[in-house]
């Protein structure tokens, strides 16, 4: 093997990740802290470019609740981070040799984001969304659980489909 390929080798996994890693759909708890109830869609999507330019909405999808429009955007929000350690084998002329590989991997919830018509109206986790008291924020609640699993869903058999034509495909 030549010294190119071995270099390949090795720097392939590293440019895939970089490229993937281009569009994101996390967002951090320091994003958080000017986010304000009311604040226009437009507002908000510029101030998450102010934080991250590529940052997108894993899901976004529209709800009904008593003749009321809500736009759902849930993203991906880093809770944590582990390690994660591989090893990779080089080859040489010499012969090859095992390298260790570590890697720093963010830990994700979904996060989710109503707007209404006027603006942001509510954010936090599922589970927070599932407890609130506002009596808007429960009906609406079944409704943005039942349409995300059916988003999730949509997105799976998507995948499914992209891998059985042998087209590979990422993380929907």
């Amino acid at each position: 093997m030549t010294k190119k390929t071995s270099l390949f080798i090795f720097l392939a996994p590293i440019i895939a990740l970089t490229i993937v890693s281009c569009t994101s759909t996390m967002i951090k708890q320091d994003d958080l802290s000017a986010i304000k109830r009311g604040m226009s869609n437009n507002e908000f999507e510029a101030f998450l470019k102010t934080r991250n330019a590529n940052t997108q909405p894993k899901y976004t999808f529209p709800v009904t609740y008593e003749s009321e429009a809500y736009g759902i955007e849930i993203y991906d929000m880093q809770t944590g981070t582990r390690t994660v350690m591989t090893s990779t084998y080089v080859y040489s002329k010499y012969g090859g040799y095992s390298m260790p590989v570590t890697t720093v991997v963010p830990v994700t919830a979904e996060y989710v984001f109503v707007f209404e018509k006027t603006g942001l109206l509510y954010w936090g986790f599922f589970n927070e969304l599932q407890k609130e008291d506002d009596q808007l924020i429960q009906g609406l609640t079944p409704l943005i659980v039942d349409e995300y699993e059916n988003q999730k869903r949509i997105a799976h058999e998507k995948l499914e489909k992209q891998m059985q034509q042998g087209k590979g495909g990422g993380r929907p």
